[in-house]
């Protein structure tokens, strides 16, 4: 654990560097002046959240396009059982329902906040996942691109008792690392424990993906898809979400058929008619 830092990507790659970031090793620091998520957009990191960085195998999905969803299956599963329902928002964003929401719907754009964020960085053969999760504190929706998905939430335990939930009036700068050093070697904990207990290392992580997948059985709309049978191309498309294929790939069922995309920006769609014979 650090303090603060450049990023945790940084201090994970000097310490790759020289030996001393074996598989499943994690950093984490209290804050980052040169934070970045997706596209190398800056991550606005003040003291209170985690940013970790968390070495991976080169193995399995890991050496594969299903690194992603992998490993946003993992966290998924892992926050879950901290008591933070939280979504994936494929491939790598982790998004929670609104407080309140009823057990089961499906939750449009205006009903989840995003709350995390992982970043897949490769260097000198070795893969890290750069993982943000908002803790006390989160941008403000007017720090975020024009075109932004989601806005920026605190993640929640409406489940814990008032006296083990974390509770992110309170938090302030004194207590941050007590809280979040606890809560951030749990999840590692149980992140390699469900992947190294998996019946099957090659096959376990669809279902896991599938498990937490955000907007499953909703419309949706991928802006500058990139179809699984042609990575060259970019397009537009729309279809319903059926789940993750092993490759990595979201499968949409469209009016085309069955469709599965490596990339694209998803968004929920609301208030269209379904497609013809649905």
């Amino acid at each position: 654990m650090t303090g603060a830092a450049s990023s945790s990507l940084d201090i994970a790659s000097a310490l790759h560097e020289r030996g001393l970031l074996p598989e499943w090793a994690s950093v984490l620091c209290l804050s980052q002046s040169a934070g970045r998520g997706q596209m190398r957009r800056a991550w606005a990191s003040p003291e209170g959240n985690i940013y970790a960085a968390l070495r991976l195998p080169d193995s399995g999905p890991f050496a594969t396009f299903a690194a992603a969803p992998a490993i946003g299956g993992l966290m998924a599963e892992a926050l879950h059982c901290e008591g933070f329902p939280v979504l994936l928002k494929w491939p790598n964003d982790l998004l929670q329902p609104a407080e309140g929401m009823a057990e089961g719907l499906l939750p449009g754009r205006d009903e989840c906040r995003k709350v995390g964020g992982i970043l897949l960085e490769e260097r000198r053969g070795a893969l890290v996942a750069g993982i943000g999760l908002n803790i006390a504190s989160a941008p403000d929706s007017s720090t975020l691109r024009d075109n932004y998905a989601f806005s920026a939430g605190i993640i929640h335990s409406p489940q814990k008792a008032a006296q083990n939930r974390i509770n992110c009036e309170k938090a302030n700068k004194s207590s941050a690392s007590e809280m979040i050093f606890p809560l951030w070697k749990r999840l590692v904990e149980r992140i390699f424990s469900c992947y190294a207990y998996s019946s099957d290392p090659a096959l376990w992580w669809p279902a896991l993906a599938e498990k937490y997948l955000a907007f499953r059985g909703c419309r949706v709309f991928l802006a500058d898809a990139c179809p699984e049978d042609d990575t060259m191309a970019r397009v537009p498309c729309e279809g319903i979400v059926d789940g993750v294929t092993p490759s990595g790939a979201l499968r949409l069922r469209s009016e085309h058929g069955m469709e599965s995309y490596l990339g694209g920006s998803l968004l929920p769609r609301q208030g269209k008619p379904p497609f013809s014979g649905e």
